[in-house]
């Protein structure tokens, strides 16, 4: 079967800024030796874990506080990209935490949905399987997207599934849907209660499924804002969220909260236009 054709972008997206890179004078650059490189995994970790320690042990409480803070989120960072990368582009968390199912057991057999910032479109293809409903997709990334259509050809859904590249905050895709789709989408965007407004009016929906980041997941993360340092998940996030904050945003884009359930460090959110 085909993949899903492109429909390509009517206005171009801006890519989303990223933070600098910190620069490190080449006297501080961190060589493995090759004995360290050809050891079994679990055998380097545990050598870099001892070096770690050894480096924090000889720093003064203070700046040891600083530096193994600084070295989580990259350490996180490598993770994820190391993850990616061994299973062929798309992150396991899709299938580990089963997060698909939290969209596909509130969408009907037939409804239309769209997907907003849809990325390689794994939700959506789980929202067909599973609901045999029909989705658009739309993203800036046209690698995204081209991933997407190559992964709906090969699960036998590309007339199921409709592939838009457009910025979802410039370009209003024709039509009306059901239900409007944002999964790990409105952290990375301005302005939110507006443009969750401006969605709702463009697509006339009866729900709006939405997962974002957590900020009050786990203690580092405010320590980390406390001391200056990056807290995100990800260097794009505008913001992340608690759940009051999830409350007030729903509240001023004119939309109603019927359910949020905090799950996996996220809030998920079950919301439909109030009146």
């Amino acid at each position: 079967m085909n993949a899903a054709p492109i429909i390509p972008v009517v206005s171009e997206p801006s890519p989303p800024a990223l933070a600098p890179p910190v620069a490190v004078p080449s006297e501080l650059q961190v060589l493995w030796p090759r004995e360290l490189l050809d050891a079994p995994p679990e055998v380097a970790a545990q050598a870099f874990a001892r070096s770690l320690h050894g480096y924090a042990k000889r720093l003064d409480p203070e700046k040891a506080k600083r530096f193994l803070m600084a070295a989580d989120t990259p350490i996180t960072d490598a993770i994820d990209d190391s993850i990616v990368g061994a299973y062929g582009g798309v992150h396991p968390k899709h299938w580990v935490t089963d997060y698909h199912a939290f969209f596909s057991d509130r969408i009907a057999k037939g409804e239309r949905v769209i997907d907003l910032g849809c990325g390689v479109s794994m939700v959506a293809l789980s929202i067909i399987q599973r609901c045999g409903a029909t989705v658009t997709g739309v993203d800036w990334s046209e690698q995204n997207l081209k991933m997407a259509g190559k992964l709906a050809a090969e699960r036998g859904v590309s007339d199921s599934l409709s592939l838009v590249r457009a910025d979802i905050c410039k370009t209003r895709v024709p039509g009306s849907f059901d239900v409007i789709v944002l999964s790990n989408v409105l952290e990375h965007i301005t302005d939110r209660p507006q443009r969750l407004r401006q969605w709702a009016e463009w697509y006339k929906p009866k729900r709006v499924l939405i997962r974002v980041p957590a900020f009050d997941r786990d203690w580092r993360v405010p320590l980390k804002k406390e001391l200056g340092l990056d807290w995100r998940c990800d260097p794009t996030h505008e913001t992340e969220y608690t759940r009051p904050q999830v409350e007030q945003e729903m509240a001023e884009a004119g939309l109603k909260v019927r359910e949020i359930i905090t799950r996996w460090c996220e809030y998920w959110v079950d919301a439909e236009p109030a009146g």
